[in-house]
């Protein structure tokens, strides 16, 4: 049985690693060349490691040759250097790529990536810093410093927002000057209403002084006119100050600022 055993997985292991068929060859020699022009060289090099088999034919093998030494020239590498404010180096760093692990730590050497525009995710000491960068093809070695957090560990800061506080003093202004407005308009009506009466009155009472003879009810009617001509005048004049104050408020408030915590303290821009 343990025979038996055995021999079935020598089986699966030559399976495994069997030699690539002809088809197969020349399906890997097509599909590098794809992948180089797609500038994933990684999966490129996958597969001319299957067509550089010695089971694929002289010409097959002869072309995939060249085309990984031709990769292997032009593929750029990158060093990272992890760092804190005060410039120590942080080897315990997490490295991410476009949201694949690439690095669980630090070790000065070199990583060699595929060229193109990448996120790279920084994660030390509870802190995370995230850049983007374009990686040209054949620059090997190209530094990569970040600097993560500060010297304490603790809790990354929190990220900057908008604080728009100008919006209350536009929003008091608006009104304001609405309230302007209303008082403004408000006063022309009793001005109108004012002059309406007084004209009805005028010829029996100049200057808004009725003597003894004249009726109760035209000089009730003056002095409603009074009435309406006073609250005129007051009502134009608050609104016009109101009006006045909702322009200055809204002229003059802040525009939008984003601030927030720093590894220096508070930081923004404005």
């Amino acid at each position: 049985m343990r025979t038996l055993a055995a021999f079935g997985f020598l089986l699966l292991a030559g399976a495994a690693h069997a030699d690539p068929t002809k088809e197969q060859c020349t399906a890997a020699d097509v599909r590098a060349q794809e992948l180089r022009r797609a500038g994933k060289l990684h999966e490129a090099l996958a597969q001319l490691e299957v067509c550089t088999n010695v089971a694929c034919s002289e010409s097959v093998r002869a072309d995939c040759n060249e085309r990984t030494d031709e990769i292997t020239r032009v593929m750029p590498s990158v060093v990272f250097d992890v760092k804190t404010s005060s410039g120590e180096d942080i080897v315990d760093t997490r490295v991410e790529m476009d949201g694949k692990l690439l690095r669980e730590r630090l070790d000065g050497r070199p990583v060699s990536v595929d060229p193109g525009e990448h996120t790279l995710v920084f994660t030390a000491r509870g802190h995370s810093q995230t850049i983007h960068v374009l990686v040209q093809e054949g620059i090997v070695d190209r530094p990569i410093a970040v600097t993560i957090g500060s010297d304490a560990v603790g809790p990354p800061p929190p990220p900057l927002e908008y604080v728009n506080k100008g919006n209350a003093q536009r929003a008091a202004g608006l009104a304001l000057g609405g309230a302007g407005l209303f008082g403004i308009a408000l006063g022309a009506s009793f001005g109108g209403i004012a002059i309406a009466d007084h004209s009805d009155v005028a010829s029996v009472c100049p200057n808004n002084t009725c003597n003894g003879s004249v009726p109760a009810s035209i000089a009730s009617k003056n002095s409603e006119s009074l009435s309406f001509a006073n609250a005129s005048t007051i009502t134009f004049i608050v609104g016009a100050v109101l009006f006045a104050a909702g322009i200055v408020l809204y002229v003059t408030a802040p525009h939008r600022a984003r601030v927030g915590l720093g590894p220096g303290g508070v930081i923004g821009t404005f």
